[in-house]
């Protein structure tokens, strides 16, 4: 039988529900890219040593939700995709003209990702 990981965990979080850019300014907390892709970056490590713990029978998923899309800004103003940190699933609602949206997404992280260094 396998083991299957589940956790939740919220990395950064505003009282205001609006745009992280806009709720890091009224907060005077800005979160800076680099943090933020340290801390999801220290959770996946985290995550996959639990992994490796339980054993090569566990499995696990990781999710990683943002607020907004790919093309929103961020606490500290920049899109965040470029705060990516590996694999990019791109999830959508299915009601209609959302399709444009998700590709519109699609598009926005494969030019981001060309000029990423």
């Amino acid at each position: 039988m396998s083991n299957y990981l589940r956790e939740s965990t919220t990395l950064f979080t505003y009282k205001d529900p609006v745009s992280p850019h806009l709720a890091a300014v009224a907060e005077q907390r800005v979160v800076h890219d680099d943090v933020i892709v340290s801390s999801v970056k220290q959770q996946l490590q985290r995550f996959t040593a639990e992994l490796q713990r339980l054993g090569p029978s566990s499995k696990g998923l990781t999710l990683v939700e943002t607020a907004g899309g790919v093309a929103s800004p961020g606490p500290s103003g920049t899109l965040q995709v470029r705060c990516s940190v590996g694999s990019v699933v791109c999830l959508g609602p299915s009601r209609c003209g959302m399709i444009g949206w998700l590709i519109g997404s699609l598009w926005c992280m494969h030019f981001v990702a060309a000029s990423l260094p």
